[in-house]
């Protein structure tokens, strides 16, 4: 093992250490960190599943990461690809389209997270009629009230994916990976011909239809579906596409990951390295933490703490680096190459779209 790879097994162990320690106590960094640099990194990432386990470098490590989120993704997309940021956290098929695009100027540092896809159903409960009323003086019979009740509906668990059988599923036919993702499942399932595949425009066409259709199965990442289960401020556990994958699958679904400019990576090693380590810290405690809500609130990324807190909680933010990474996010673009090429940039990306310290 060389020095600067314990050097950074040892920073993660004290950061981790630090991290622990706030969250044990609910208070800040304490005061004291190091001065400002006079040329910062500059981080994108979008204000969505993506870019949320990042949200610690921005509000920890402000004194060596300009780190600003955005609005969509073709906003980072191409900030990172005219070389306007250093690093960007992007969904993996847009961070593999850059690469084909660009001959290879962008490299994968690491996974961010690996799935973050639920799917709910609606539970339709019995109506019910009022009684017959009588008339207070002789007995008599009133007319039959028959107005029904309000019929009430309650999000059920699908607990997996043989749940997917004899329904209907709705998924964002936009959504090109997460469809990729899902078309997969279902085939490598053995489901797919007991249930009806249909693509709705968006995710909010989706939400729609959950909540006024009351029926079948809906997909959606985390943030569409926390608009539904949300709601109650008790959200129920939806099944979840990562835990169904890896029954399926050796390695888990990649959906979203960090790169940087290559000119930047050969230029800034020891930058890429420190990165690396704060961004496994972030991910690490964006994934557990329990206190996040208002910060995120005050960051203006959510209106409402408790759905900032569940959002984040279920978009199974995952780290991976190096051979591992590499290994992962391969295989989902390979899955992806064989159905939709184009959305990879026409091809899987070389082996120089990977980064690994040496």
């Amino acid at each position: 093992m060389n020095m600067k790879n314990i050097i950074r097994i040892i920073s993660l162990l004290l950061a981790l250490c630090l991290v622990a320690g706030l969250a044990a106590c609910g208070s800040k960094e304490p005061e004291g960190d190091p001065g400002e640099r006079e040329i910062k990194t500059k981080v994108a990432a979008v204000k969505d599943e993506t870019g949320f386990g990042a949200f610690k470098i921005m509000t920890d490590r402000s004194y060596a990461y300009d780190m600003k989120y955005y609005d969509t993704v073709d906003e980072v997309a191409g900030l990172i690809k005219d070389g306007s940021v250093d690093i960007a956290v992007l969904p993996l098929d847009t961070a593999a389209k850059i690469y084909n695009e660009t001959g290879g100027k962008i490299q994968m540092l690491c996974t961010a997270a690996t799935g973050g896809i639920h799917a709910l159903a609606m539970k339709k409960e019995e109506e019910t009629t009022s009684a017959p009323a009588k008339d207070g003086k002789d007995g008599d019979v009133k007319d039959e009230d028959t107005t029904a009740s309000p019929i009430d509906f309650e999000i059920i668990n699908v607990e997996s994916i043989e749940d997917f059988r004899g329904r209907t599923v709705w998924m964002n036919g936009t959504d090109s990976l997460v469809k990729c993702l899902i078309e997969t499942l279902i085939k490598k399932s053995g489901v797919g011909k007991d249930i009806e595949l249909k693509t709705a425009d968006s995710d909010d066409e989706i939400i729609k239809k959950a909540t006024t259709d009351r029926r079948d199965i809906y997909i959606l990442p985390v943030l569409s579906a926390m608009k539904i289960i949300g709601e109650d401020n008790n959200p129920k556990q939806a099944f979840s596409l990562t835990r169904e994958w890896n029954k399926l699958f050796d390695t888990p679904p990649v959906t979203a990951c960090v790169v940087a400019g290559k000119d930047y990576i050969e230029a800034n090693p020891d930058i890429i390295s420190e990165f690396l380590t704060f961004i496994e810290v972030s991910l690490n405690y964006t994934a557990t933490s329990e206190t996040l809500g208002q910060p995120l609130v005050d960051a203006g990324l959510f209106d409402d703490i408790i759905k900032a807190a569940n959002t984040v909680s279920g978009c199974n933010y995952h780290y991976l680096e190096g051979a591992e990474a590499k290994e992962a996010a391969q295989a989902t673009l390979e899955i992806l190459c064989k159905t939709y090429p184009d959305l990879a940039g026409g091809k899987t990306p070389g082996d120089d779209f990977y980064y690994i310290a040496t």
